[in-house]
């Protein structure tokens, strides 16, 4: 309850009461629209643009023993929407095992990041409209930053020119100019990018999301359908009306211009390219996907499938309605009574609420709540298959990498990256996205099936070598802002 009410004295300490309202009529009208319910058939899945045949794939050898990456030391700045330890996620480790790899590498680093789920009270200082303060986490420099007030448009809107920001980050860069700047996610800190182009520092973007196009993040439109693209905007102006954007269409050319600007593009998955890249031809995506920690390695002593009868099941991750967790529970009602199902990790309580009305009667289903991160690969390794039952376009999903690391079967939708890696039958089982009977047939069939994981796990990138990538694009962007 504490956690609810801290969240809610932060909303009203930040934003406006219009932007609020936009806010809460989005939370509590909107959104149950475009949810699947507990229960509900397949999501209609549109055609997407087919694998691109000339994409880079940027992907070094894990196996050689070192990287071929430029020696000279870097200031580089990690920009995010948000990040621990006040939110966990994919795009939050993400920007966190890049910084940590640059700064072990010895660069200079700092991550920049929006906090609005703090008071005023909370920051020390103060630059024109901005409020910000500093932290540590694990040796990393961390700056978080927020409006006094948020102006209009800061949840769905891209705003490209922002007075406040402007001055801030002239501040920052009068302390400490950085060589470039590495955008992780664009909602809330576009304006920070706007800032660097007009200040003449290069900044690169990866697309973890797809708040690029759509300005609810998702592709997911108010009907509950998934969406094939904003079509220049004309789309979200018929069929996703927001009140805080005026005109799709100039918020789309507006983003445009930004992406264009950047000195490099990339994405985590060649899904997201190809979306992104149908959207904004504007310059070459690079495919980086990202590293995964060789803690959840294949030779861990409980790891892999072994020759016992497949019983333990999991769900890793956020609990919202677009992760799907009530469709892996409903599918999972009518599994033998001697099968278990063990969900980690939180979520609002009125979905938790949700869960657990469907849950009844049935003992072998069990929320553990969240985790420490020291403990996940324990957890992997108590159980025999993961499952990741989304109902929308994953961009990349490190739960589906760790799993497999860890020699586990991977009953996964057949949607956005994640068919990227599922081997049907031999590492893992897809289903039809939001149909809980589909779902229920591949666990039917896990229990049945005799899976030989593969041994290999050399198309699972590594933090190292992600990081080598990245750090071979920033010389080529100094290299070619240092030429005449």
């Amino acid at each position: 309850m504490k956690k609810q009410t801290d969240k809610a004295r932060a909303a009203l300490d930040l934003y406006r009461p219009g932007t609020l309202l936009t806010k809460l009529h989005e939370l509590y009208l909107v959104n149950p629209g475009r949810f699947a319910k507990p229960g509900a058939g397949a999501i209609p899945v549109p055609s997407l643009p087919p694998r691109l045949g000339d994409h880079r794939d940027e992907r070094p050898n894990p196996s050689r023993d070192g990287f071929e990456v430029g020696s000279r030391t870097k200031t580089i700045y990690f920009l995010v929407h948000c990040f621990y330890p006040f939110s966990q996620g994919g795009t939050e480790r993400f920007v966190y095992n890049m910084a940590r790899q640059a700064q072990q590498d010895g660069h200079r680093v700092k991550v920049v990041t929006y906090n609005p789920l703090e008071t005023r009270h909370h920051f020390h200082y103060r630059v024109a409209g901005i409020l910000y303060d500093q932290y540590q986490l694990d040796g990393l420099d961390i700056i978080e930053y927020r409006h006094s007030r948020a102006p209009r448009g800061i949840l769905h809107d891209i705003l490209t020119e922002d007075p406040d920001v402007d001055e801030f980050v002239r501040f920052l860069f009068q302390q400490e100019r950085p060589d470039i700047v590495h955008a992780a996610y664009l909602q809330k800190v576009a304006s920070f990018l706007s800032a660097c182009r007009r200040l003449g520092v290069p900044y690169g973007i990866t697309f973890t999301s797809f708040f690029a196009l759509c300005h609810f993040d998702i592709m997911i439109d108010k009907q509950g359908a998934l969406c094939g693209g904003s079509q220049g905007g004309r789309r979200c102006a018929q069929l996703c009306g927001c009140g805080e954007i005026a005109d799709p269409a100039a918020r789309h050319q507006r983003m445009a211009e930004l992406l264009e600007t950047a000195a490099f593009l990339s994405a985590p998955s060649r899904f997201v390219q190809a979306v992104i890249s149908r959207e904004f031809p504007l310059q070459e995506i690079r495919v980086i996907p990202h590293g995964v920690s060789r803690q959840f390695s294949p030779d861990q002593p409980a790891a892999g499938l072994g020759s016992l009868p497949i019983r333990d099941f999991a769900y890793f991750g956020n609990m919202t309605p677009i992760k799907g967790v009530h469709l892996l529970i409903s599918a999972f009602r009518d599994m033998p009574p001697d099968c278990n199902l063990n969900i980690y990790g939180s979520g609002p309580e009125s979905y938790l609420r949700g869960l657990r009305r469907l849950m009844r009667g049935k003992p072998n289903i069990r929320l553990h709540g969240n985790i420490p991160y020291d403990q996940v690969q324990q957890a992997y390794a108590a159980n025999q298959v993961v499952v990741v039952p989304s109902i929308w376009y994953e961009t990349y999903n490190f739960v589906i990498h760790e799993a497999l690391l860890m020699g586990k079967l991977v009953i996964a939708a057949r949607i956005g990256a994640m068919p990227e890696l599922i081997r049907d039958g031999i590492n893992g089982l897809s289903f039809t996205p939001g149909d809980s009977e589909d779902l229920h047939r591949c666990l039917l069939q896990a229990i049945a099936g005799d899976f030989r994981m593969p041994g290999s796990t050399g198309q699972i990138n590594t933090i190292a070598a992600e990081s080598a990538c990245y750090h071979n694009i920033y010389e080529s962007v100094l290299e070619e802002a240092a030429r005449p």
